[in-house]
């Protein structure tokens, strides 16, 4: 019964459920049963659907497919459903329904034997998401009907599909090459926030099982930074100072730790760009939060000052502004003068501060060559001050021709950095 089938869905996932049947009795039965907000698939713009349906979804709440749908022809045209799209949303005004009560089916044919109709389905997308600013969801499958090899066709009109705003697939989430297209299509489209969802998919690290709740307070400010958790650190390292940690043994043995961790996990290719970031970021903020606490604190003196700068012509400066980042949470007083950075200026800041090393950054072959040019002036100054050189286009051996040590990234820059001597004074 329809009772014993809702009390077992429910039972197993807190996901909202789609009731669909032919009939509305069976529908008002779930609506009436259903604890949560339920979806109805699906009113279409026939007045026998629109009079039934529409005060039901009103009564209890639920949100409804609308099937730009009228008699037993489907609209060929992106023109025609947007017309029945309107008509079904004026009627559903009346109940006192909106548009973000809607998630408008764009009606997927095959491209098969209607080769223009998937151009439709994605116009009719498009509209809903930037025109009509509603939730949109496709039948991805019926693209492919008929068609050999239908995996890349039907993953084809999924990444178009997204790019132009689709909300929801009807889809097979078993497919391990669509579900791998879909959550690279989040990354690309700003979705998946610092590509966290796709980097938990194909990274080698999972989450430590045991929940947060469960460790002690330090070791959730290092499981913070572990996840680079920026917006949750700063109440974590709260937490942790408030049940008795003091600031130097919280910075020395739990958060240093913890992103030399993240450092690790990066060079043995088990963590990625963005988790490297999002780990560094966090320990940022839990650092700036605590510098109040820190001045003057003798067990976080500083390694020493380091001057930073991508060289004259080159506009790339991510790199450079990882390893600043990285710097900075390893004790060392940084001088980022920025990007397309003369080597006068560069040899200007050195005069200032006397750093124990200069960082040059470089992503291109043309602009490479100022290294050695900042270089040769910094040893016609008289400064020997040791210089690390990386970027995109530096090798090592390129690196050795000019005098200079290579950091392939920001990992081995800090390991670098921390084995070289004090520079002699210049």
């Amino acid at each position: 019964t329809i009772r014993e089938v809702i009390g077992s869905v429910v039972n197993i996932t807190s996901l909202p459920l789609v009731i669909d049947s032919s009939r509305v009795e069976t529908i008002e039965a779930a609506l009436r049963l259903y604890p949560g907000r339920a979806l109805i698939n699906s009113i279409s713009g026939e007045r026998d659907k629109l009079e039934r349906l529409l005060p039901l979804a009103a009564r209890y709440g639920a949100m409804f497919i609308l099937l730009p749908l009228k008699g037993r022809e489907v609209p060929e045209t992106f023109e025609e459903r947007r017309e029945i799209v309107r008509e079904v949303l004026r009627e559903a005004r009346r109940h006192g329904l909106t548009k973000e009560d809607a998630v408008v089916d764009a009606l997927v044919m095959t491209a098969a034997s209607r080769p223009a109709a998937p151009r439709e389905t994605l116009r009719t997308v498009e509209w809903c998401a930037r025109s009509l600013h509603c939730r949109t969801i496709v039948g991805l499958s019926n693209v492919s009907f008929g068609l050999p090899e239908r995996r890349w066709i039907n993953g084809a009109f999924l990444a178009m599909a997204q790019a132009l705003g689709l909300t929801m697939a009807i889809a097979n989430p078993a497919q391990e090459e669509l579900m791998s297209l879909k959550m690279a299509g989040d990354v690309l489209l700003a979705k998946d926030r610092n590509a966290a969802a796709y980097v938990r998919r194909f990274s080698a690290v999972r989450k430590e099982p045991e929940p947060a709740a469960a460790l002690d307070p330090a070791r959730r400010v290092s499981q913070a930074i572990l996840e680079g958790d920026r917006d949750g650190v700063v109440a974590r390292v709260e937490e942790a100072l408030a049940s008795g940690v003091g600031v130097s043994r919280l910075v020395e043995d739990t958060m240093i730790p913890a992103v030399v961790r993240v450092g690790a996990l990066y060079e043995q290719k088990r963590y990625f760009l963005p988790q490297l970031i999002a780990g560094a970021e966090a320990m940022q903020r839990a650092m700036e939060h605590l510098e109040p606490r820190l001045r003057g604190d003798a067990a976080r003196a500083s390694r020493g000052s380091i001057v930073l700068a991508t060289v004259e012509g080159d506009i790339h400066d991510i790199g450079k502004n990882i390893i600043s980042l990285m710097l900075r949470n390893a004790g060392w007083r940084v001088m980022d003068l920025g990007k397309d950075v003369s080597a006068a200026r560069i040899v200007t800041a050195m005069d200032e501060v006397k750093p124990r090393a200069v960082g040059l950054s470089a992503l291109m072959t043309t602009t490479m060559v100022h290294m050695k040019e900042v270089i040769g002036l910094a040893r016609d100054r008289g400064f020997r001050t040791p210089f690390l050189v990386g970027g995109a286009v530096v090798t090592r051996e390129y690196a050795d021709s000019i005098g200079a040590v290579y950091g392939k990234d920001g990992v081995e820059a800090v390991r670098v950095l921390e084995a070289l001597p004090p520079p002699e004074d210049s």
